[in-house]
Parts: structure tokens; sequence; C-alpha cells
């Protein structure tokens, strides 16, 4: 791969870990301003990251091109 197409894959991946995490963050309602790290939330909500690994075993499951996945964005 080419390192522009490397680079938008990682800044896909950044931007679901950050969405997960927005998830968690209004589910239990944790304020910004209280300051807590990402961390902390996932242990208060007693889980893992987990949607990029999900989103990853799909794509290879279904045997799709991650390149293409990339550029429909």
């Amino acid at each position: 791969m080419y390192g522009s197409e490397t680079w938008s894959l990682k800044m896909e991946d950044r931007r679901i870990e950050a969405f997960e995490m927005w998830i968690w963050r209004r589910m239990e309602k944790v304020s910004w301003v209280e300051r807590k790290t990402n961390e902390e939330v996932l242990i208060m909500v007693e889980e893992k990251r987990e949607l990029l690994d999900r989103i990853t075993n799909t794509i290879k499951r279904d045997g799709l091109d991650t390149l293409s996945v990339v550029m429909t964005y």
C-alpha cells in the first residue's frame, strides 16, 4: 500500500475509536468537564474497546477489500 492509503485507514481507525468513546460517555452521562480518561470510562462500564475489532473481523470474514471500504468515506 502507498503511504496515503495507509494513513487514511489509520485516520478512520481513530475516528471509529473516538465515536465509540463518545457513545460510552453519553450512555453513562460522563461530562467532559469531569476530566475522566477514556480508560476510566471503560473500567466504569466494564468494557473494552471493541467496535474497531468487530469491524475489522467483519471485513476479514466477508472478504471485503479494506481499501475499498476506506475509499467510500
